[in-house]
């Protein structure tokens, strides 16, 4: 199978030229070591490159905007056991800040202590998980240590949040239940999200194709009374090449997608309210 090299994304309009839109490059395993976003006159509004180590983890992530000098730069290690131990984040202005990790396997708990080069204190984030490393509570502070968000989750046996407890800095709390539905296939074919009130607010339902694709996902809101449509149409390879979104009778976007022989993407054409775009994809392989 061929290997990907670079994409060059590029952008048009009817009877427009086309611009270089996007631009990546990958190393041999499939990583992304470098992504570029262009302007419509081709000069770059954002850059991020990428280093990652023997494992395929990141290990260095330096972000761009305007300038030849990174905005940020994150440096990441890890533990044995392949967790984050530290992340070091550089800034601009030569300042710092540093994410250091500790874990408490008894009490399943992960800590995270943020704090400047100086080693003033700039907040805190404590995560619980469950057995199955799944997040059971989310706590950030702030740097005065008081609580900034919280955030509660419950699952049921196939790992599916059954219920949600936010908390927000003004001490508002948001309650979510979720019930699941599914077909003969143990696919989900329906969710319903209720409140605190247990009164459902949302219902998506989802329809599968025989050979398993999604085609159809219906969000009805509830509350506001609207209601979105996905719907896909897939080629024999069960390649996605048409997307359709609807609210109500009313198209939103249309996506349809041409692809080569090898199975890449070629070309797309984008429908919408704004109007027609058009996207052509350009590899380079190893």
């Amino acid at each position: 199978m061929n290997k990907i090299k670079s994409i060059k994304t590029f952008v048009s309009e009817p009877h427009h030229e086309e611009i270089v839109k996007v631009y990546e490059e990958r190393d041999q395993e499939g990583n992304i070591t470098l992504l570029q976003q262009f302007d419509t006159e081709g000069n770059i509004e954002a850059k991020s490159e990428y280093e990652f180590d023997e494992k395929g983890r990141v290990t260095v992530e330096r972000q761009y905007s305007i300038s030849e000098t990174p905005d940020q730069t994150l440096k990441i290690e890890y533990n044995e056991s392949g967790k984050a131990k530290q992340v070091i984040v550089a800034f601009a202005d030569g300042s710092f800040s540093y994410k250091n990790y500790s874990r408490d396997e008894a009490e399943r708990t992960t800590t995270i202590d943020i704090v400047d080069q100086d080693g003033e204190n700039e907040g805190k984030e404590v995560r619980k998980f469950d057995d199955e490393d799944r997040v059971l509570v989310e706590t950030v502070y702030t740097d005065s240590g008081e609580i900034e968000t919280k955030a509660e989750f419950e699952y049921n046996e196939h790992g599916d949040v059954v219920e949600n407890v936010r908390l927000d800095v003004e001490g508002f709390e948001t309650v979510r239940f979720y019930d699941y539905f599914r077909d003969d296939e143990a696919r989900i074919n329906k969710i319903e999200i209720l409140n605190e009130d247990e009164k459902i607010i949302r219902e998506d339902t989802f329809e599968y194709d025989e050979r398993g694709n999604q085609t159809k996902h219906i969000m009805k809101d509830l509350d506001r009374g609207s209601i979105f449509t996905d719907s896909r149409e897939y080629d024999m390879n069960n390649n996605e090449v048409r997307f359709e979104r609807t609210m109500g009778n009313r198209p939103l976007e249309v996506m349809e997608t041409k692809y080569r022989a090898d199975g890449m993407m070629e070309s797309q054409e984008k429908t919408s309210d704004e109007g027609v775009l058009m996207f052509r994809f350009e590899y380079e392989l190893y």
